[in-house]
């Protein structure tokens, strides 16, 4: 787990996320992700690629590490169910190709509001029933009204929450093995 002095890592000015950077650290003071990634380039002399990922705040983690460490050697972010960690000028400043994968109604990549963050890298929406491609686009507000709608009435049907059930890592797998498995039998 990648833990910060102040602990906030996803509402941070980019400004802070440079200064979040060189403090990343892991548990206990260990050496941080920039050393084990200097680590890995050096062991592989730049011939192995590296994909940074996360989920969640992971996720967030991830974007920020892709943007702050990125180098040719590192391939892409990506991303799942990430909040939003940045505004215009950080998807400007980011270099990786940048992956974010969206569930349904997964209600944490709704948060912050996008009055001042937005979203970096593109998006991969996965709507409710798998087809062979992921949407490569972020739902609307209509879409989102109606995930609503459909989440009010699972609440009232089955006592649980739409938007954190699809937020579960467990749901993203689930949905692309689907996916995947949907793409093998179209060929």
């Amino acid at each position: 787990m990648v833990a910060t002095p102040t602990g906030d890592c996803t509402h941070g000015s980019l400004r802070r996320t440079r200064k979040i950077a060189k403090a990343v650290k892991l548990n206990e003071g260990t050496p941080g992700i920039k050393e084990k990634l200097d680590d890995v380039k050096e062991a592989t002399k730049g011939a192995v690629p590296i994909y940074i990922t996360g989920h969640s705040l992971g996720g967030a983690l991830a974007q920020i590490a892709g943007a702050v460490l990125g180098s040719d050697q590192v391939a892409a972010c990506y991303t799942f169910g990430a909040p939003r960690v940045g505004n215009f000028y950080f998807d400007l400043w980011v270099k990786v190709p940048s992956y974010r994968v969206m569930n349904y109604a997964d209600i944490v990549p709704q948060v912050p509001l996008p009055l001042v963050y937005r979203y970096s890298g593109d998006p991969r929406y996965m709507p409710d029933h798998p087809t062979p491609s992921p949407y490569r686009f972020a739902p609307n507000i209509l879409e989102r009204g109606w995930q609503m709608v459909r989440g009010l009435i699972q609440l009232i049907r089955a006592g649980s929450i739409l938007g954190i059930e699809d937020h579960a890592i467990k749901a993203y797998c689930e949905k692309l093995n689907a996916i995947a498995e949907a793409r093998d039998q179209s060929r």
